[in-house]
């Protein structure tokens, strides 16, 4: 059975950890917000010493129209500061998403579960209604088919260098950073970005999601989504040193937001893994692609020939 969204009832979110099956179940239309840079005019200024995403994310969902909800999720203690910031700028309703840091146990995959059913019935208050499993079964299946719709275009040119990009969520100017790249005689093979190939849920299993299909959603999402904050992160490490060898990168470009303490801790570590493939650590300050970038690509690649 077909859900049609409801005129203005968009939910804004922006971890790939929150399902857009979900929402689209319950009858509402899912935005994931990629911001871009605040304006003059942003209610949180730049000297607010906040994370330039969390900044960009929460000035541009105060001011969307046809928002009914904006959904939060705990990644990280800037993120937690959302509510508050959310909160004195605008009376938009939110939802703080609690994603379990650990995953190995059945606990973890419990607790995930009943963060959707609580997210749930969010969706409701904000305009939603609870979905049959009918209804859920199509958003899966229709969400997966659409995903398979979109063919994997290369990321940049055919020739050059081949690097990869790693790290959190990025603002819409980031994605500057691949032509930036490419000019610099490098080619982006591998998004491991939030945004990109590493934030891709896995396939939903035909028998079980006709069977359980909130089951089969929290597995697909919580289940296999490597992030740096999971704890242990060791999944992180595993897809992306299986993927380095498998598209032969020869660097790796690590994009994080001023001030994400969890992508900087992991700077050294994640050196050590990559074994002789280098490692060259951006901090990202919400300003887009500024002249300093250029000089430390170009010197970074250079030194991969």
């Amino acid at each position: 059975m077909r859900r049609e969204h409801r005129a203005n009832r968009d939910i804004v979110y922006s971890s790939p950890c929150v399902p857009p099956e979900w929402i689209a179940a319950h009858g509402l239309r899912p935005c994931r917000l990629i911001p871009g840079r605040a304006t003059a005019e942003s209610p949180i200024p730049a000297t607010s010493g906040i994370c330039p995403f969390l900044r960009a994310f929460v000035n541009e969902a105060c001011h969307r129209r046809n928002t009914a909800g904006v959904v939060l999720v705990t990644v990280c203690d800037q993120m937690r500061r959302a509510p508050d910031l959310l909160a004195a700028t605008r009376q938009t309703p939110f939802h703080l998403f609690n994603l379990p840091s650990t995953w190995q146990t059945p606990a973890a995959r419990r607790i995930y579960r009943t963060e959707l059913e609580r997210l749930g019935a969010f969706l409701v208050a904000c305009g939603g209604t609870t979905p049959s499993r009918a209804e859920l079964v199509h958003a899966l299946t229709t969400a997966e088919r659409q995903r398979d719709a979109i063919h994997a275009a290369p990321l940049g040119p055919s020739d050059g260098i081949p690097v990869a990009l790693l790290g959190g969520p990025l603002l819409a100017h980031d994605r500057e950073m691949v032509r930036l790249i490419a000019a610099c005689g490098g080619r982006v093979v591998l998004d491991g970005t939030e945004q990109g190939v590493r934030a891709q849920p896995a396939r939903f299993r035909p028998a079980r999601t006709q069977r359980d299909p909130l089951g089969e959603l929290t597995r697909a999402y919580f289940e296999t989504i490597p992030d740096v904050f999971q704890r242990p992160n060791t999944r992180l490490y595993e897809w992306l040193l299986q993927h380095v060898a498998v598209t032969g990168v020869r660097g790796v470009v690590l994009l994080r937001q001023l001030w994400c303490d969890k992508w900087h801790a992991e700077v050294q570590r994640l050196r050590e893994a990559l074994a002789g493939v280098p490692l060259l650590d951006l901090d990202l300050d919400g300003n887009g692609v500024t002249p300093r970038y250029r000089t430390r690509l170009q010197a970074f690649l250079e030194g991969l020939q």
